[in-house]
């Protein structure tokens, strides 16, 4: 079995706390980023493992390992240090083809696993709270972090969210009012209502929610619950196992 081979056989193990075979782990590095991915679609396809790793020869990173499953993507690349693994998530990013974001976390060898499941956290929070393209990192969605990590905190903004979340229209309201951080005639014009009827609509949700989204409080208690919400019922990332 070629070197390279025998590094892509080891790549589940770490990710999975597996055994890593002796032959193998003279191949391993010591730390590594950890990058979850949605894999990005490009000429209608999505990539797969050998595209990343050309990605990654592009941005002129060595030592990548990819371990694609639904709907993430796994990537271990070695990394001496956490700005390291940083700076290295935001070059592949931008070697991606088009506007993508990833999550990343940087762990000793031995620490890959937990790594892993940070980084599919991470994902998991930035794609279901509308943030821009980019590399996020645990001190990005600290506080969803934090709030996810501790169930009662976590029941607590889901029963919030749970009188509207059967209603479609008061739903996407919410989420407009709040990437207008809002801002009423902002929220009304990507709506494409009056402000009489969003008017309505803020207090349909305050009046079904308990909570009132005009108010700065509110409408940060909201965001928070809606990601919370949203990323407790969203498929888990990583549930296909290791191949």
């Amino acid at each position: 079995m070629g070197t390279e081979r025998k590094a892509r056989v080891a790549r589940p193990a770490l990710l999975w706390d597996l055994e890593v075979a002796p032959a193998h782990q003279p191949l391993l590095a010591e730390s590594y980023a950890v990058l979850a991915v949605r894999h990005p679609a490009q000429a209608g396809r999505e990539l797969d493992e050998e595209q990343i790793v050309a990605h990654f020869d592009r941005a002129k990173v060595p030592g990548t390992l990819p371990f694609l499953a639904e709907p993430l993507g796994y990537i271990l690349v070695p990394a001496q240090d956490k700005p390291h693994a940083v700076e290295l998530a935001e070059q592949f990013r931008q070697e991606l083809p088009g506007q993508v974001s990833l999550a990343v976390a940087w762990r000793s060898r031995d620490q890959v696993p937990s790594g892993r499941q940070e980084a599919r956290d991470i994902a998991r929070i930035v794609a279901v709270s509308a943030r821009p393209p980019g590399a996020y990192q645990l001190d990005d969605v600290l506080v969803e972090y934090a709030v996810m990590r501790e169930p009662s905190a976590a029941n607590g903004l889901v029963r919030i969210l749970t009188p509207i979340a059967g209603q479609p229209m008061l739903l996407s309201t919410l989420k407009s009012f709040i990437a207008a951080n809002g801002n009423r005639s902002r929220a009304a014009a990507d709506l494409g209502i009056h402000r009489s009827t969003l008017d309505y609509r803020l207090q349909r949700i305050e009046h079904l929610t308990g909570t009132g989204p005009t108010s700065t409080a509110g409408l940060q208690l909201l965001a928070i619950a809606l990601t919370t919400y949203t990323a407790l019922h969203l498929d888990a990332p990583d549930q296909a196992e290791p191949a």
